[in-house]
């Protein structure tokens, strides 16, 4: 028989039992369910809904063209701009509804040549046969000249109409088309050459030679001569440079010598090949997209023979996605284990291909000549890409709240994404007003380029992320090394004292029982 436990005792056992439970329901369920519980902050869901459903109507490109004509040509204005509207409706149907061009006669506003499209027409006094137009490389400047039958047979509303839509803007017109009515994406980047957009990109300029003799370069001072080219792309994107030299640098596959050209010919479908990844130091582990511009000097000019890319003129290539690689044959003779130095003269050409082949890795259309006319069309079609985006992002952001009732949505995402709608809203109020510069459109392409990035941030926060991969059925496997220990010991123990308390009841009854018994005797 077992020791019967003192009263006091049993008391103190009673007391510790309802202590704790008193506080596990008092202290640790509040803290399991806060330690437990998903914060989901409340996202923009109607102004989400709102700007989806209104975005396409809200978008509109006034590209305004300024002509100089004489105030007895007043009238023409309104007939080109007539002409025009119905000659961009029949080509590009619902076109209108997001771009259009808007003429103005040049009155007494300071007009610039380098901000906005000027469009000049000139009368022909030579009595030439055919119609004329010059577009400036070094502005917006648009010359027309027509003859006297033009003028006489009033074909010079046609003649400026087919300027600007074929010559001009054609190819932004067909990707805002292929854009706005089928959904594609810019048919510009349909090469798959063109960078993902970033509202940041690091520049990055390597000199890889084949053996490590030394060998200088002036890259640093060339690198100046991009800085007016890189100023008109700052509304569109910052850019961060950097440069290197590497030695030793073997490409992935031999070149070989052909006697017909008397030079190492690397051949046309080796060069998606010709990039050494394993062996070459290549800067990439940025967060940014990185775009590489290398040359590549081989061994073979230590023994003056040059290095052709087969069917190259520039001895250049383009690698999508990626960057440009120029192979540099060193025109004077020098001498083996001697430095060598690749002059400024010698950079120069090759930094006017790293220019071009820049413009076709960021999308910038190859029409027309003028680079300020391209980069303008860079900076719509991007705007406007970037806002059809943003939506999108935002969208799949609400979906993946939705489908995933667990998941975290943190403060700093529901911040994100109210600053990414403050953005496009701000966007869209500058696109209603009255555009009367093309500057304009710069300020639309950065605050499309910050909203860009803090949807980035919004979707791929990192709390929110990483919820995505942790089912509420880890928390669990999470707590049950505390929870096993502790509840095992508090819920036999709550047993042995409610066993207890009911054989001390029973016992009281029993008693009671046995004295009643005796008192009936």
């Amino acid at each position: 028989m077992g020791t019967i436990e003192p009263r006091a005792e049993r008391r103190t056992r009673y007391s510790l039992a309802i202590y704790v439970v008193a506080v596990l329901a008092v202290l640790g369920l509040p803290l399991w369910l806060f330690t437990t519980s998903i914060i989901r902050a409340e996202l923009p869901i109607k102004d989400i809904e709102r700007l989806n459903e209104q975005l396409n109507d809200e978008i509109t490109f006034k590209i305004p063209i300024y002509m100089d004509l004489p105030n007895s040509q007043r009238v023409f204005v309104d007939a080109c701009q007539n002409l025009l509207t119905k000659e961009l409706e029949q080509r590009y149907p619902g076109i209108t509804n997001i771009w259009r061009l808007d003429l103005h006669r040049i009155l007494d506003r300071n007009v610039s040549v380098v901000d906005d499209y000027v469009l000049r027409i000139k009368n022909d006094d030579e009595d030439a046969q055919l119609e004329l137009y010059y577009i400036s490389p070094y502005s917006k400047e648009i010359t027309l000249t027509v003859t006297k039958n033009a003028i006489s047979t009033n074909n010079v509303a046609h003649f400026v109409v087919e300027t600007l839509l074929d010559k001009v803007f054609k190819l932004e017109l067909e990707a805002f088309y292929q854009i706005h009515r089928f959904g594609k994406k810019n048919p510009i980047h349909e090469n798959h050459v063109v960078l993902l957009y970033s509202p940041h990109y690091n520049l990055v300029f390597s000199l890889f030679t084949q053996d490590g003799t030394p060998i200088s370069w002036g890259i640093e001072s060339l690198i100046k001569t991009l800085y007016p080219l890189l100023q008109k792309l700052q509304h569109f994107a910052n850019f961060t440079i950097s440069t290197q030299i590497q030695y030793y640098s073997e490409p992935s596959n031999p070149m070989r010598y052909d006697n017909s050209s008397d030079a190492f010919v690397i051949k046309e479908s080796e060069l998606s090949t010709f990039i050494n990844h394993g062996d070459w130091n290549l800067f990439g582990h940025d967060i940014n997209p990185t775009v590489n511009f290398l040359v590549y000097f081989p061994k073979s000019n230590y023994d003056n023979k040059k290095t052709l890319i087969e069917r190259s003129t520039t001895n250049s290539f383009l690698i999508n996605q990626w960057g440009g690689v120029y192979v540099f044959n060193k025109d004077m003779p020098i001498i083996k284990n001697v430095p060598a130095k690749i002059t400024e003269d010698e950079l120069l050409p090759i930094m006017e291909i790293f220019s071009s082949q820049l413009f076709e890795l960021l999308g910038v259309p190859h029409e027309p000549i003028s680079p300020s006319i391209r980069i303008d069309s860079l900076t719509r079609l991007a705007t406007y890409e970037n806002l059809r985006q943003l939506i999108d992002n935002l969208q799949s952001l609400i979906k993946v709240s939705e489908a995933l009732a667990d998941i975290l949505i943190p403060d700093e995402t529901q911040f994100h994404a109210v600053e990414t709608i403050t953005n496009i809203k701000e966007a869209l109020q500058i696109l209603q007003q009255n555009i009367t510069s093309c500057k304009q459109f710069e300020g639309i392409t950065v605050l499309s380029a910050q909203a860009v990035t803090a949807s980035n941030k919004a979707f791929f926060d990192k709390e929110m992320v990483q919820q995505a991969y942790f089912p509420s059925e880890h928390k669990l496997a999470v707590f049950l090394p505390l929870l096993g220990p502790v509840g095992s010991i508090v819920t036999f123990g709550l047993i042995a004292t409610l066993k207890l308390m009911k054989r001390d009841r029973d016992d009281e009854k029993r008693k009671r029982a046995e004295e009643k018994a005796k008192k009936s005797e």
